[in-house]
């Protein structure tokens, strides 16, 4: 844990942001197996927000 305290505030958020650069590089799935795709957190939620849009503005044109 000393070893963790001993990093200074401004490495900790270059290491933030590299980890946040990699991050939409990674792939989900095992070497040698087909790769399957599924919903991350991020796509739960980008289609939800899309799906309320689209109702509130269907209710509001009279279309739901």
């Amino acid at each position: 844990m000393e070893i963790v305290a001993g990093i200074s505030a401004k490495r900790v958020k270059a290491m933030q942001e590299a980890i946040v650069d990699i991050i939409p590089g990674l792939v989900y799935a095992k070497p040698g197996h087909r790769l399957v795709q599924f919903k991350d957190a991020f796509d739960v939620i980008i289609d939800h927000l899309l799906a309320q849009s689209t109702s509130h503005l269907q209710t509001q044109q009279g279309l739901g």
